[in-house]
């Protein structure tokens, strides 16, 4: 090995065999593309896993060396300055896509409308502007759902990445229904916008709310080890019906009763609001708040799985998602009522609708980061060295805890009371 190289072989092992954090990963690939030697070293351990060779790696590679070189040598383009797909880091996905132009013309509108509000703050100017805006949010989630999550991700027969490429198609699958939930979402604030009473307005708005919770839940379960479930002894490639059962039954149990939940908590909130017309808005703030809340438990586990080491070290994201998880309780107060009034004075009304349209703008930003961080995940693969490490560790964790068991076991017979 070259002296002047900071990776030892059992390093280069373990890139070839996808064991490296995605940061370790892109270091190395960098270096390989640098270095023509090293990549001899790197392709020299592929040629002998693929090989039925008894001697060592390290006697395989001084025999070989000559032999590798020569292959080496032969690829059209050896030296190559662009980074693959899985080497990008977010920031450069988001830029070679042009994603910061979008994002810097929503800042602007936002500006605009907050301006506009300053400005005028006669009820029938907030109201037109706030049907405006939601009616622009559904645009902006719509086209960024079909630009993000246009195309399924491809199911790899591989023994060693089948159970995580179904996993990634499974995330892929659950973040569409998210995305769907938040357009009705907002199409429910249009609506409930253009009309004057709001008796079902917030009952509606908080079951919508719940719906994107269970999905949320479903996304963040998809990253753990248990949501597939799939034996790996692969002869032939399985059917697309079998890829679809594999994906969609180990969840299913979980998306009725998340479903269950939406319905019950919806027929409480409707029959307190019924039982007691006198304390209805209580009861809206009340199931709004604890709405919030659980929306925010599980924005902040699912950003916090996606945020993983394993998977990525993009803290200027995962910051912003993290904020954008904390505001989920506060959006209830985008129905601002007399009774729940968080200012007094002449601007009252302002700062109100002010506050209003902020969070809805911030968690409208935060949906479209969320969707192009789960996005770049899929796209670059990262989503799979994540759930392939994640799924080795899980399996760690339970052999060293049955061997624990084996030996407190062996104990308490050497040593009875």
């Amino acid at each position: 090995m070259n002296s002047n190289w900071p990776y030892d072989l059992q390093h280069l092992l373990a890139y070839v065999e996808n064991r490296l954090s995605a940061e370790e990963d892109l270091l190395l690939a960098k270096a390989i593309q640098k270095d023509e030697q090293l990549r001899m070293v790197v392709e020299g351990i592929e040629w002998y896993q693929m090989s039925e060779s008894e001697v060592s790696l390290e006697e395989y590679l001084k025999q070989s060396k000559k032999e590798l070189w020569d292959k080496l040598a032969t690829y059209p383009a050896p030296k190559k300055t662009a980074l693959s797909g899985s080497e990008k880091s977010f920031k450069l996905w988001v830029l070679e896509k042009k994603l910061h132009l979008p994002a810097l013309a929503l800042l602007v509108l936002y500006g605009l409308v907050l301006g506009l509000f300053l400005k005028n703050s006669t009820l029938e100017t907030a109201k037109l502007l706030k049907q405006s805006t939601y009616i622009f949010q559904v645009l902006v989630l719509t086209i960024a759902t079909v630009f993000f999550l246009k195309s399924e991700p491809k199911i790899l027969s591989s023994i060693k990445y089948y159970r995580a490429t179904l996993a990634r198609r499974q995330m892929w699958g659950l973040f569409r229904k998210l995305t769907f939930s938040w357009i009705f979402l907002y199409v429910a604030l249009i609506i409930f916008s253009i009309e004057e009473s709001t008796a079902y307005s917030i009952l509606i708005f908080n079951a919508l709310n719940n719906l994107t919770i269970v999905y949320l839940y479903l996304c963040y379960h998809c990253l753990n080890t248990e949501s597939i479930d799939v034996k790996e002894n692969l002869s032939v490639i399985p059917s697309k019906r079998k890829i679809d059962t594999a994906i969609e039954k180990p969840i299913e149990t979980k998306k009725r009763r998340g479903l269950s939940l939406v319905i019950l908590f919806l027929a409480l909130e409707w029959f307190l609001c019924e039982r007691f017309p006198t304390s209805e808005q209580d009861f809206h703030l009340l199931f709004g708040i604890f709405s919030g809340l659980f929306c925010m438990a599980f924005t902040t586990q699912l950003v916090g799985r996606i945020g993983s080491k394993f998977l990525s070290t993009e803290k200027m994201a995962i910051i912003c998602l993290s904020f954008y998880a904390g505001i989920q309780p506060l959006l209830v107060f985008i129905f601002p009522v007399d009774d729940y009034s968080l200012f007094s004075g002449a601007f009252a009304g302002v700062l109100e609708n002010i506050i209003s349209m902020g969070l809805v703008f911030y968690a409208l930003f935060g949906k479209i980061l969320l969707l192009a961080f789960v996005s770049w995940s899929i796209d670059t693969n990262r989503i799979i060295k994540y759930l392939i490490q994640s799924k080795a560790l899980a399996d760690q964790g339970e052999e060293t805890e049955l061997i624990e068991i084996n030996e407190d076991l062996a104990l308490e017979h050497k040593n009875p009371m």
